[in-house]
């Protein structure tokens, strides 16, 4: 058997030597190769492959990646370089003059050149390469010249039991060729005499490192202080070394005037014949960059896991595969769970199951697909006790020991989660039954009828009033404490009667509304109803009394898809109010076919009995939340029933005969209200008085006006008077634009004081923008079917939008109308109109009920676009134009009790800027036309940017 291709130098020899000997790779070649930074590599004929573990190093392989096979050696190379390695390997088993030279790509992306030599017959050295040259497989040339450096001595190739073998002169090459490659100092140093002979000088630094060692044998001032006693001790304990051991020491030298980090191994080289270790190899590698890259790291790593164990907020460090590497105290005191049992699971399933698959997509998003580095989201917990925690995780990638990590941050939200979901609860429910309130259960209607035109299902919708509520309240010892019982009884009796599929919510008061689902034909929508009259008449006791009521029903189902929940409920709404008139206790449904007869209100009766209320909703600046003004609203009170609907009313009032009496009568009312709730700022305020064209135009209005700004007495002026606007439907505008009489009673009536003119229900449709400026109009409201049309039309918000740009220039008040929710409230900002009003702002309520709004408080709203800051500007003119703007025709005549209508607009503009923040100029009042007045404010832009 050839023991190498033509032989090899020193040490290398004797070790080969040896190999020759026993047949094997033992640990002494290995040793004596691994210390020279060359790997060995072993191919049975069978295909099997063996690497040391320099040739792990090497090829940046960890040791876990088992090398069992030539496929096994390939895997990670480009084909073309695979197919040339498999020649070489494959040919290695036989012939042993075989060279290759192939690229290997690390870790860090970086490509490094390897060299493959045969040894012997299936037996490979690798080593870096150092120069370039083509790939081959074949006898290698020579490729470096040994040389014994002046003042070294070479190593004396000795074995110790077996014969020594002497190389040939020109075997040489092989042995030199794999000093050279290796990129470490390699020295020979004798026991005894302390000599040390240099075999390899690749280190930059080797020459002053020999010379320093070579010195006398005090180590001080060459080596740091830190370490030369550790170093001597090492060095003076080497002749214990053990066949095969080796030992190792990092010590910090004084090389060019700098302080650099060395790792010194040392294992035997040469040993007498009767065992004693004569020689040591010393294998002296420079890793100052490691040691320091590793001093600095560790330094890091130790304040990091300070702040990390410290932190109160639970903190951990995944891998790549969600894994725990390492958790602090809160981490596993939110999990609930000790560190060893986090640390042998992985983060996803500590987590609440609902949750699992957002973090693992999340997870595998952010690892694949280049997600953010950063996330954060909330989560729940589930702890080993069942207990759910919620907590608000945050993610980042961090660079730990070296690695991407991922750090995760958990923060226990679990009181703010329930607070909050508390909040939304209780906006959505009823306070004293739990039941769904009314924007809840219109919701629940909507998406009820949704279903049912995609399922073809049947839904019924049952309007449910308790008939003896107010009598209960007046008469029972416990007074309204009686009443919330009771209401809270029904809610109770009423949801036992229905199915657990079934919804109930309260509307308000005594009302109650049932949504029931594939209620099938109508004898199933009458047994359902007819068990909710037998449930609302149990008897119940309240304290010492017994307790009986009776419940009015309307039921109201679809007639067709097209059917919305607001027409539904209206319907419903109406079939209950029949069944009210009717005496009680019944249910009566609703058909579609018989509209209610608004005229069977008796409104002038109501008048003459005192069954009429007037209520109001404030009317609230967009831009500042300061109230313009209050809009009346006409109640019906049926005795021991309730208020009659409110559009019920006003259909009665337009429709009927009723209009005349009851406009005089709110027009008085309104005046005497804000005298007495607001007296000192009647003047300040705007009352809106919806009415019927005619009677806006009777003659009888213009008295009734006099009458109510006199007060009763007949003492007062229009200077205690609240601005007043005339509200009148589109419709009937129309009808009076163009008549000039028309024009001149309008003029008449804002001659009197602070009076205006309003239009309700504006959609251009009939009344033209430009023709707000003709008829004096003050102020236009939006028809709400129209502003809320914009939710699903562009076209149609860009029309609304332009309708109110159109009547803001012309100093006219934009109002939405029945704001009823946050959505509704948002379409209006987005139009950009100047105020709102409706359910959602203030529900209609008697003026003392807004007292403190209506001595200079303000109404705080969901926060405007930065766009709508500049509006307050509008707002302040054209409210001010709201107070008393004058047709064209108007007369310059003088009032008989305040002065000229110009003195009217001054007056209130000055009103108006200051409960809006802003400055009026010098001349607020300019005449346009020689006739019509409008205010214009000029706002400074600070004052503008605050506002």
């Amino acid at each position: 058997m050839t023991l190498v291709r033509n032989g090899s130098p020193g040490w290398l020899a004797a070790v080969a030597a040896e190999y020759a000997a026993s047949g094997v790779l033992d640990d002494a070649l290995v040793t004596a190769a691994t210390a020279a930074g060359v790997g060995l590599v072993h191919i049975e004929t069978d295909g099997s492959v063996w690497w040391s573990d320099e040739t792990y190093r090497l090829h940046e392989r960890p040791r876990w990646r088992r090398v069992r096979s030539v496929e096994d050696a390939l895997t990670g190379f480009s084909p073309d370089t695979a197919d040339r390695v498999l020649q070489a390997y494959r040919e290695s088993v036989t012939n042993p003059d075989v060279e290759v030279r192939y690229a290997v790509i690390g870790e860090d992306g970086q490509s490094r050149e390897l060299v493959m030599r045969g040894l012997d017959a299936g037996v490979a050295l690798v080593h870096q390469a150092r120069a370039t040259s083509s790939a081959r497989i074949g006898p290698p040339p020579v490729v470096i010249d040994v040389r014994v450096l002046d003042g070294d001595r070479a190593p004396t190739s000795v074995t110790a039991s077996r014969p020594q073998i002497n190389p040939e002169p020109g075997a040489l090459d092989l042995a030199a060729a794999l000093l050279s490659a290796s990129p470490d100092l390699l020295l020979t140093y004798d026991i005894a005499t302390g000599d040390i002979v240099t075999m390899s000088r690749s280190d930059p630094d080797g020459g002053e490192l020999v010379h320093h060692l070579r010195g006398a044998g005090s180590l001080e001032g060459i080596v740091h202080l830190d370490e030369v006693d550790a170093l001597v001790e090492w060095r003076d304990d080497l002749g214990s070394l053990m066949a095969g051991e080796v030992r190792l020491i990092e010590a910090r030298f004084l090389l060019r005037g700098m302080w650099k980090w060395r790792e010194l191994r040392a294992m035997e080289f040469r040993r007498t014949l009767s065992g004693e270790l004569l020689e040591v190899m010393l294998v002296i590698r420079d890793v100052d960059d490691r040691v320091e890259g590793a001093l600095r790291a560790a330094e890091q790593d130790r304040a990091f896991r300070e702040v990390f164990d410290a932190s109160p907020v639970g903190l951990a460090v995944l891998d790549e595969q969600g894994r725990f590497t390492t958790v602090n105290d809160a981490f596993c005191t939110l999990a609930g769970r000790t560190r060893d049992a986090v640390l042998a699971t992985v983060y996803e399933a500590l987590l609440h199951p609902e949750d699992r698959a957002a973090a693992v997509v999340a997870r595998a998003r952010r690892s694949t697909d280049g997600g953010a580095s950063a996330t954060s989201s909330e989560r729940r917990l589930l702890r080993s006790d069942g207990v759910v925690v919620w907590v608000r995780v945050r993610t980042s990638d961090i660079d730990y020991n070296e690695e991407t990590r991922t750090l995760v941050s958990l923060e226990d939200v679990t009181a703010s989660k329930e607070t909050e979901d508390q909040l939304r609860y209780d906006s959505l429910h009823d306070e004293l039954t739990g039941l769904p309130n009314r924007r809840l259960i219109i919701d629940r209607l909507e998406q009820a009828l949704t279903r049912s035109r995609r399922t073809r299902g049947r839904v019924a919708v049952y309007f449910i009033d308790l008939d003896d509520l107010k009598r209960i309240n007046d008469t029972h010892p416990w007074q309204h404490r009686a009443g919330d019982i009771l209401i809270t009884s029904a809610a109770v009796s009423i949801r036992e009667a229905l199915r657990d599929t079934d919804t109930l919510g309260r509307l308000g008061g005594d009302e109650f509304l049932a949504i029931c689902e594939d209620v099938g034909d109508d004898a199933t929508v009458a047994d359902v109803g007819r068990r909710i009259l037998a449930a609302v008449r149990r008897p119940l006791q309240i304290g010492s009394e017994l307790v009986s009521v009776t419940a009015s029903v309307g039921v109201a189902a679809p007639e067709g898809d097209a059917e919305t929940a607001a027409e539904l409920i209206r319907r419903a709404d109406s079939a209950m109010y029949r069944a009210k008139s009717g005496g009680g206790a019944r249910l009566v449904r609703a058909d579609t076919d018989l509209a209610p007869d608004p005229t069977g209100l008796d409104l002038v009766g109501a008048l003459k009995r005192d069954e009429l209320r007037l209520h109001y909703r404030p009317v609230v600046s967009l831009a500042s939340g300061a109230v313009l003004g209050v809009t009346t609203v006409v109640r019906l009170v049926i005795p021991e029933r309730g208020f009659a609907p409110e559009h019920e009313v006003i259909t009665a009032m337009h429709a009927g005969p009723a209009a005349l009496p009851i406009v005089h009568w709110a027009l008085q009312r309104a005046v005497s209200d804000v005298r007495t709730v607001a007296p000192s700022r009647a003047e300040a305020l705007s009352v809106w008085v919806s009415m019927p064209g005619r009677a806006a135009m009777s003659p009888s209005t213009r008295t009734a006006l006099l009458t109510a700004l006199a007060g009763p007495a007949g003492l007062l002026t229009a200077a205690s008077a609240p601005s007043l606007v005339l509200d009148v439907h589109e419709v009937d505008i129309a009808s009076m634009a163009r008549r000039e009489s028309v024009q001149r009673h309008l003029a008449g009536l804002t001659a009197l004081g602070p009076l205006a003119l309003g239009i309700q229900h504006f959609t251009a449709d009939t009344v033209p923008v430009g023709m707000l400026q003709l008829v004096g109009a003050a102020s236009m409201s939006l028809d709400p079917d129209l502003l809320a049309a914009t939710a699903d039309n562009h076209s149609v918000e860009d029309l609304v939008r332009a309708l109110v740009a159109g009547a803001s220039a012309l100093g006219v008040i934009t109002i939405a109308t029945n704001i009823s929710s946050y959505e509704q409230l948002e379409m209006a900002r987005a139009v950009g109109v100047h105020a709102v009003q409706g359910d959602l702002i203030g529900p209609a309520a008697p003026l003392d009920s807004y007292s403190d709004l209506l001595h200079g408080g303000q109404m705080f709203l969901p926060a405007a676009p930065a766009s709508a800051s500049a509006s307050a500007v509008t707002d302040a003119a054209a409210a001010a134009a709201a107070i008393t703007t004058a047709s064209p025709d108007a007369p310059e005549a003088t009032t008989d009790h305040a002065g000229s209508t110009s003195e009217w607009v001054g007056d209130m503009a000055e009103t108006l800027a200051r409960q809006l923040g802003v400055a009026l100029p010098p001349s607020p009042i300019q005449a346009h036309d020689g006739a019509h007045a409008s205010a214009w404010i000029d706002v400074p832009e600070e004052t503008r940017a605050e506002t």
